[in-house]
């Protein structure tokens, strides 16, 4: 008699669960690794959102911290799936920016011919090779960076089918959208009121009450 007709269980093997965690988080450890470097200077923008010295690594941790609440709010959502989601997405901007010291001079080659998106889904792709994974973890994670800009309209050649990648998307937005007002907010002059037009908000001004 198995566990299943004698109490409730997940709707998942055990066993195939703790693989799949395993085969992600090695897969995270991996590039993280590979560009620990670099994941502590480089800007998360070329400009407008968290375009400093450890831009990109802030904007990780702010998303991940953002992910403790919606996931405590959904409890369908998969918190592991979605802080590697948050991890990797932005991956390949150490790929597709030319920065030095959080100043980017440039967009990359690469970055301009292929993206960040296709670059992080083939970072993904070559370290579950070096590692030898594959199977549905490994496109999890690709799909999770091939959608986090949400629409095609806007970059992602696909659009979200996971609950863990719409989230993505909102965490993501929220989390640069909120730094980019910031990033006006602080240019601020004394007894200003209206910040410069905030490009993400379509060029709109934010007030900022006394």
């Amino acid at each position: 008699m198995a566990m299943e007709d004698l109490v409730r269980t997940a709707p998942m093997n055990p066993s195939d669960m703790l693989a799949e965690l395993q085969d992600i988080r090695a897969v995270i450890k991996y590039l993280v690794g590979l560009n620990r470097e670099k994941l502590m200077t480089y800007p998360a923008a070329m400009k407008y959102h968290y375009d400093f010295y450890g831009g990109l690594l802030y904007h990780i941790i702010s998303m991940l911290r953002l992910a403790v609440f919606v996931v405590g709010k959904y409890p369908l959502l998969r918190y592991d799936l979605l802080a590697a989601g948050i991890t990797l997405h932005d991956i390949a901007k150490m790929e597709e920016l030319d920065a030095e010291n959080g100043i980017v001079a440039d967009y990359t080659v690469e970055g301009k011919l292929l993206g960040h998106i296709v670059q992080g889904i083939l970072m993904v792709e070559n370290a579950a090779r070096e590692l030898g994974i594959e199977g549905e973890a490994v496109t999890l994670l690709q799909h999770l960076i091939a959608t986090h800009h949400e629409k095609k309209k806007f970059g992602s050649p696909v659009e979200p089918q996971l609950p863990e990648a719409v989230a993505l998307c909102y965490i993501d937005l929220l989390d640069s959208r909120m730094g980019a007002i910031q990033k006006t907010v602080d240019e601020l002059r004394p007894g200003e009121r209206f910040t410069e037009p905030v490009k993400e908000l379509g060029n709109r001004r934010v007030y900022v009450p006394e």
